[in-house]
């Protein structure tokens, strides 16, 4: 038994027509998936590469854009539940051939900033991103501050510096450094 959507009766009607018409490739991409911050549950696509489905909860999927989404509550959310960012869909499809060769392969689609991990934002508000870092820069991109200031966890709105690497044995340029300090430090009380 097919259901009678407005999409399903639409492609009928065409059809009916004597529509032969077949859509282009980015207008059948477009119908099928959805928009910005459109409802994406159901097909698990977005209508363009910068749009990603992300899901709220098993009852919601938004089309949000890509790195645009943190596991937790959004202040304004007529919905008072968590999201899980869980990405839900594939890159949208690529346009059809044009009419010519093109420029050469396309780009690496961009890389998705998004914490993979449900307790991100607790772990690293308890300061994990600097204590755990190797885990969290992995897990938590977003909830670390590493994915261009899209979200802001910290108080002060920018990510924590990394730690200095340690000197390496035999470099006396920190050496230098800190003997150059203790020298102004001195020249300051009046010693040399």
């Amino acid at each position: 038994m097919m259901l009678r959507t407005p999409l399903n009766l639409g492609l009928l009607l065409l059809l009916c027509a004597g529509g032969a018409t077949a859509l282009a490739p980015a207008e059948e991409t477009e119908a099928l998936c959805g928009g910005l911050w459109a409802r994406c549950l159901e097909r698990k696509c977005c209508a363009t590469p910068e749009l990603t489905c992300y899901e709220k909860d098993r009852w919601f999927a938004q089309c949000r854009p890509t790195g645009n989404c943190r596991p937790g509550f959004y202040e304004g959310d007529p919905h008072k539940s968590p999201w899980s960012c869980v990405v839900l869909s594939s890159p949208a499809p690529a346009p059809g051939p044009g009419p010519g060769p093109g420029p050469g392969p396309a780009p690496p689609p961009p890389q998705q900033c998004v914490d993979k991990g449900q307790h991100c934002v607790d772990w690293a508000m308890a300061g994990e991103c600097e204590k755990n870092a190797a885990y969290m820069h992995e897990f938590c991109m977003n909830s670390c501050n590493l994915c261009g200031n899209l979200f802001t966890n910290s108080p002060e709105g920018t990510a924590a510096a990394p730690a200095a690497a340690p000197a390496a044995a035999g470099d006396s340029s920190s050496n230098h450094v800190a003997g150059s300090r203790n020298a102004t430090d001195s020249s300051l009380r009046g010693g040399r």
